[in-house]
């Protein structure tokens, strides 16, 4: 299904509103992220009541709370996804890390929120600059495609 959706409701064809568009954007990520953990053999839990974090993955006994995000290209090779609640403001102490979808280039990418800390959003390079900019996070270092590879 593509994320880009004509902006109309698929029953009455109404023309959807910028909020409505985005919901929707977030859901299909979430189903998209859901669906590629389940393929990577994770194991997913989803919360009964609203949480700050989308979905719980449970791996080696551990709860790893996953807040999901929509990526979108900021500039020529760098995505940017938000880190940061309308509702909840900082997600400091609520999530354990973010699972981000890009649907431009459809890659997940698992970025700890750590690696984010208080910022409002972040940017992840797809392509390495030359000369490698040492603060510039690279898409690459969080791609999400062994679960071995992340904690």
């Amino acid at each position: 299904m593509n994320l880009k959706s004509k902006g109309r409701n698929a029953i009455s064809g109404s023309v959807l509103t910028q909020q409505q568009q985005a919901s929707r954007r977030g859901r299909l990520t979430e189903i998209k992220v859901i669906g590629r953990l389940l393929e990577l053999g994770e194991t997913i839990a989803k919360p009964l009541q609203v949480e700050a974090y989308d979905v719980v993955v449970i791996r080696n006994g551990r709860a790893i709370r996953v807040q999901i995000k929509t990526a979108w290209e900021s500039r020529q090779g760098v995505i940017k996804f938000q880190c940061t609640s309308n509702h909840y403001g900082s997600y400091e102490n609520l999530i354990d890390v973010f699972v981000v979808y890009n649907p431009g280039s459809d890659q997940y990418f698992w970025v700890p929120w750590e690696v984010v800390g208080n910022a409002d959003s972040c940017e992840l390079r797809l392509n390495p600059p030359f000369p490698k900019q040492p603060k510039m996070k690279f898409a690459a270092d969080f791609e999400l495609c062994d679960p071995k590879k992340i904690n």
